[in-house]
């Protein structure tokens, strides 16, 4: 039960996220008002349209790629998914970037600098984790993929996080809302971080049995 802890939860994140980008997404293509426009006056469509269905996609297949067990019993998928994963995961984050510079009046200054340093750490992340992969160096390559994903979780996770703040203190002030967005980002790259070390720890240990093996 505890191995699958982790995939439960990631699941659930996903959920938020996930509706939200399917309802958004369905709206915008109803109203079929999404051509491209560059004037700051008017929010984009496309863009919008893109964001959202390139997320859920990178939520949905990057829950199962980060997954280790998942990844050791479907080797094959997780290559050919991973490359869907890494297109979904850059259109979102370019998307995302682009809306914050040039709507910066949707957003509050503690959100805005959050979403002006995040969106193109996912992507930096994301082009890392490419160039770790074609050096084959897969050890880096996932470290840098687990970075970009726990980046773009706070969409799923936020409600979760911010709902005893709602629950005692009713309607938060702007501030307060915008600190709580921010600092998931902050939470969720700490929580990426400790997992990386984690891992990099077994793998040493298990490196070390073995070549203890191996001498006798």
């Amino acid at each position: 039960m505890p191995s699958r802890l982790p995939a439960v939860g990631l699941a659930i994140a996903c959920v938020v996220p996930v509706l939200a980008g399917v309802y958004r997404g369905t709206t915008i293509l109803l109203e079929w008002d999404w051509k491209f426009n560059f004037s700051p006056e008017h929010v984009d469509r496309l863009p919008i349209l893109v964001h959202v269905v390139a997320s859920a996609a990178f939520y949905l297949l990057g829950t199962l790629q980060v997954l280790p067990g998942f990844r050791s019993r479907h080797p094959l998928w997780h290559r050919k998914a991973g490359k869907a994963t890494w297109v979904a995961g850059l259109l979102g984050a370019l998307s995302a970037t682009w809306l914050s510079s040039l709507h910066t009046e949707i957003s509050g200054p503690i959100l805005l600098w959050g979403r002006l340093v995040f969106g193109p750490l996912w992507a930096l992340f994301l082009v890392l984790g490419l160039i770790s992969m074609i050096r084959r160096d897969f050890v880096r390559h996932g470290e840098w993929m687990v970075r970009a994903f726990a980046v773009a979780m706070p969409a799923g996770t936020l409600i979760f996080i911010a709902a005893p703040f709602y629950l005692v203190l009713g309607e938060l002030p702007t501030t307060l809302d915008e600190s709580i967005q921010a600092c998931a980002w902050i939470v969720h790259l700490g929580i990426a971080e400790i997992l990386i070390r984690r891992w990099r720890r077994t793998r040493y240990r298990l490196e070390n049995r073995q070549a203890l093996v191996a001498r006798e």
